[in-house]
């Protein structure tokens, strides 16, 4: 009932407000349960700002520490959240202990006011009591946070491993990837992510086909018009999603093709038997090494600004050479643009009558 009008119904109404920032803050922090309950009525360290909105609160973590009170850490927290844990700061006030400053108190029958409560026996039964237990693959105890935001980042973020790292103040990276990969939730995971993303990349790749380029591409797209030649697809229907996706799948995601993207808007596109020019002495890729020309590079489109960028720079630096009368550094500039030049059609059309350029293969000559 609400408002409350006796004092159970508003002691149930505070152990609501207590359980919400109890879940909250393990799902925001990933704390250990510890960390979480080392949190003072002076929690919020910086408000939230008008630039980020997130709020810093402060706690200690205490599983790595070398002493018994364990070191400082901070989280950042959304300024929404720094309201309500204010609110419970002032809460603890009236209705903690006295003698203490505490965050947490207890509102049971036998301890109630001592500050203290157990993160476990609230995340357990905040699940009995909503008819969540049969969800849990196990205990619904406080360490499960830190499993499902663990999987979380590894799923979705790029240098996942680094984040949880400094997110669950773990000492050195080999403690995070044994947490991360000892789990076989995240590792199924993983695998079906990485399929859905082997799909995505290879359908993105066939539908920039006809504006990519780099050998691999006229190799690609030679034998994709084969494919729906051979299936007699009219033309106006070849451009469609499904009709691509029949193309991916019997082509590009058989088991027999290599599909790895260098770096953004570069792929290498190979058998897994074949080699490129950047595998010198094996058969693994070397992104360091990758070379235009190599018979397996396709270039989308979405790097023709960045050519077109590039290309500029590698003038500066070109006429530097001259003007400095760098013999060999000039050479090698010289070489870099011709490459660029050459990857995008466009792009050697607009170099084409470019004084600089023509200057450039005059002097080559």
């Amino acid at each position: 009932m609400f408002p409350p009008t006796k004092w159970d119904e508003l002691e149930r109404l505070i152990s609501r407000h207590v359980d919400s920032i109890l879940h909250i803050l393990l799902l925001l922090s990933g704390g250990r349960k510890s960390e979480v309950l080392s949190l003072k009525r002076s929690v919020v360290l910086r408000e939230a700002g008008t630039v980020d909105e997130f709020g810093i609160v402060e706690g200690r973590t205490m599983k790595p520490s070398r002493t018994s009170l364990g070191d400082k850490r901070n989280w950042p927290i959304p300024a929404q959240v720094v309201g309500w844990l204010k609110t419970q700061a002032k809460l603890a006030e009236v209705l903690g202990p006295r003698d203490s400053d505490g965050f947490w108190w207890s509102m049971s029958g036998t301890s109630a006011g001592v500050a203290r409560i157990s993160p476990h026996y609230r995340c357990t039964q905040f699940a009995e009591r909503h008819g969540l237990a049969h969800l849990n693959d196990g205990t619904a105890h406080p360490h499960r946070y830190r499993k499902t935001i663990a999987r979380l980042a590894l799923l979705a973020l790029t240098g996942a491993p680094m984040l949880v790292m400094e997110m669950f103040g773990h000492s050195d990276i080999m403690t995070t990837m044994r947490y991360l990969l000892a789990d076989p939730g995240i590792l199924a995971d993983l695998r079906e992510m990485l399929g859905e993303r082997r799909v995505e990349v290879a359908l993105n790749i066939v539908e920039d086909l006809d504006r990519s380029a780099g050998p691999a591409s006229a190799t690609l797209r030679s034998q994709r018009d084969r494919f729906f030649d051979e299936l007699n697809i009219p033309f106006n229907e070849r451009a469609q999603r499904v009709t691509l996706m029949q193309f991916v799948t019997a082509k590009l995601l058989d088991g027999a093709m290599d599909i790895k993207i260098i770096y953004p808007g570069v792929v290498c596109i190979r058998a897994l038997e074949q080699t490129g020019l950047c595998a010198v002495g094996g058969r693994q890729i070397d992104p360091a090494a990758c070379q235009s020309k190599c018979r397996f590079r396709l270039d989308l489109s979405l790097r023709i600004d960045e050519v077109y960028e590039t290309i500029e720079d590698l003038f500066d630096h070109y006429h530097e050479a001259i003007v400095d009368k760098l013999d060999l550094p000039r050479k090698f500039f010289a070489a870099q643009i011709l490459d660029q030049v050459e990857i995008f059609p466009e792009i050697k059309d607009h170099y084409r009558n470019d004084d600089r350029f023509l200057a450039l293969i005059s002097k080559a000559a």
